[in-house]
This record gives structure tokens, sequence and C-alpha cells, in this order.
């Protein structure tokens, strides 16, 4: 979507990126979805800004009437049960509760399940942590040792959250710089002024935005092939002639 905005592709790759946000889509994965739209506002209100910059009316005329019929269509979405509003409605924050999932409690339906879940392991993920500061309990030893830190789920699961992942296994030093590396040393190399710069590896850091979101709410980094292909855009930054 980048590359289309800055007209750096052909817009027949915009066909790409509708087939891409439909699969999205009726696959109701919440959190790809949510990902989406937050794109989509973010483009939204940058297209809007440069046409109202130079002083192209016209143009912010279609992008708000285009704005009110996307904005119609969540609205439909929000009909159907899985992706309604009102099924993830908050019952009760109390910031005087000491565990996450006692200070934000979800009202009780299928639809909220996932997301107490996913508290519930940030929680134990501080309980290893705050009892392993410097070298957590071990890489690997996340399942094996969670129902120690309270924990009371039987499925092979995770931190969902990507910083808790690594610092709950590897320790809060080892895993602030492994964070680092991963996410934001791409950033920190990138000068994109060299001689015979390939501007594609500018917008190969687009990945390492989208899973720093979608790093809250699942541990990407510790599936193979996103580490991998993170890893592989570190490199790139890492060894590229021009920096």
């Amino acid at each position: 979507m980048l590359l289309l905005y800055r007209k750096k592709i052909s817009i027949y790759y915009g066909f790409v990126c509708l087939i891409i946000f439909a699969a999205i889509l009726f696959s109701s994965c919440r959190s790809a979805l949510f990902i989406s739209i937050l794109t989509f506002i973010v483009f939204y209100f940058l297209t809007i800004l440069n046409h109202f910059k130079n002083k192209l009316w016209i143009r912010v005329c279609v992008d708000i009437f285009f704005g009110i019929v996307v904005f119609m269509g969540l609205m439909y979405l929000n009909r159907e049960e899985r992706l309604s509003v009102k099924n993830f409605e908050i019952e009760s924050i109390d910031f005087s509760k000491k565990r996450i999932d006692s200070i934000i409690v979800f009202s009780d339906n299928p639809f909220t399940e996932s997301l107490s879940l996913r508290l519930n392991h940030y929680q134990t993920s501080i309980n290893m942590i705050a009892e392993n500061p410097f070298f957590g309990v071990g890489p690997g030893r996340w399942n094996k040792t969670k129902g120690d830190y309270g924990s009371k789920d039987k499925n092979l699961m995770d931190s969902h959250n990507d910083f808790l992942a690594l610092a709950s296994q590897y320790g809060l030093p080892a895993g602030v710089y492994l964070f680092y590396l991963i996410f934001i040393l791409p950033f920190k190399l990138f000068k994109g002024k060299g001689s015979g710069h390939n501007i594609f590896i500018n917008y190969l850091l687009i990945v390492n935005i989208v899973m720093i979101f979608a790093g809250i709410t699942n541990a990407g980094i510790f599936k193979h092939q996103v580490y991998a292909f993170l890893l592989f855009i570190c490199m790139i930054n890492l060894f590229n002639k021009n920096y």
C-alpha cells in the first residue's frame, strides 16, 4: 500500500492488496483486520492531507466520499457477531488490583475468551520475569513452567506478546537486546543516502512496523518463518554496502 501511495510500483498491484484484504475479511481474523483498518486510516489521512496541502479540492471531496463509504462498510462488519464491538465490552477496570487479568475484566462471552486468555498469559510472563529477571526461565521452557507462575491453561501456548516472550525466557537484559536487534536496529542502520542505494530496502522496514503491532497480542517472533524474515531484514540493513 505504501509503495502504491508513493507511486513506486504499478497501480495494478492494488489488486494484490484487495485480494489480501478480502482473504483477511472472509477469514474474520480480528488481529489482522484491526491492523489492516489501522493501516487504512493512516493512509487515508495522509492522502487527504496531501491533497488538501496541494489544494486539490475535487480529490479532497472524492477522499471524503470514499471515507464515508468505507465507514459504512465497517458499520456493516459490526453486524457480524464475531466482529461486533458489543462482544468486546470491558466489564470493569480496577487499577487497585495486582494482576493484569484482574485489572481489566472483559464481559463473559465466547468472543472475549481469547482476550482474557491473553491477559492471563501476560501475567504469567510478568511473574516469570519478576522471579527470574536476569536469565528468565530458559529458552523453550515457557509451557513447561507456566503452571508454576500462575497459569492454569493445559494447552501448549506462548506469551502472546513478543517482548514478554523474550524477557520471560531469556531474561530482561537479553529480552531488551533481542527486541532492539530485531525491531529497532534496522531503523537505526537505515540511512538511504548512499550512491546506488536500492530504495526498496527502505520499504522492507514496513514489515518491522507491522510485526511490532502484531507482536502486542501474538508472539510472532517465536514463529520461525517470521523470525527468519525479520532477521533477514536486519542482515540486509547491516551488511548493505551503503551503510
